[in-house]
């Protein structure tokens, strides 16, 4: 159900919607949208067919910056399904995501004692390094091209202080920033990765 609506038009035109007239220059709860016209308690239903995630108490240790936070990093985790608008059955994951937060606090520890003394960040076929030397590039270089991988993505390695390479992370062409990338470069990768996912021509793709 959709209950405020804030918007601003082009025009200054804000016609009646469902009864219910608009407030100028209204404010968020959150503190967002300032200037922005208010429609408030609309109650309109939404004739929505799926599933959604609510979560309540966030553990901020499992903090994402700028991303997408985990469904397991809220000590309340509860899964709604609704059939044409209306909620047909809730499911509790919270004991699933406090196993979750278990075993990730258990592999967390190890690697807390990891001291990496070099790191390297390789996209699709161009590659950015932070403080890397040629010899960990031409060790991992190859390591970091899989014949199933999507058209753009991003590949994270590491040198220890005990001299072992080992993988990061693995980031999807449209989950990571520009670090050190070339704007061309980071186009043409979020182009080509957006033209797979959505089956589309890529227009970077020159």
């Amino acid at each position: 159900m959709i209950r405020d609506l804030y918007i601003n038009s082009k025009n200054g035109v804000y016609p009646d919607i469902n009864c219910v007239c608009v407030f100028p220059k209204a404010k968020s709860d959150s503190g967002l949208f300032w200037e922005a016209h208010w429609y408030g308690y609309l109650n309109i239903p939404i004739e929505y067919s799926g599933k959604i995630l609510i979560g309540n108490d966030f553990i901020q240790e499992y903090y994402i910056h700028m991303g997408f936070q985990m469904p397991w990093s809220y000590k309340n985790l509860i899964e709604l399904d609704f059939e044409n608008g209306v909620l047909t059955n809730t499911v509790n994951h919270s004991e699933t995501a406090r196993k979750n937060v278990k075993k990730l606090s258990e592999v967390r520890g190890n690697l807390k004692s990891i001291i990496w003394e070099k790191q390297c960040r390789f996209y699709q076929e161009v590659f950015f390094c932070g403080y890397a030397c040629q010899s960990m590039v031409d060790k991992i270089a190859e390591a970091s091209v899989f014949w199933s991988a999507p058209a753009g993505y991003a590949v994270d390695f590491g040198i220890t202080d005990k001299g072992e390479t080992l993988l990061i992370e693995v980031n999807d062409g449209y989950a990571f920033g520009c670090y050190g990338l070339l704007n061309i470069y980071y186009s043409k990768l979020l182009s080509a990765r957006w033209a797979e996912l959505t089956d589309t021509r890529d227009e970077c793709d020159f």
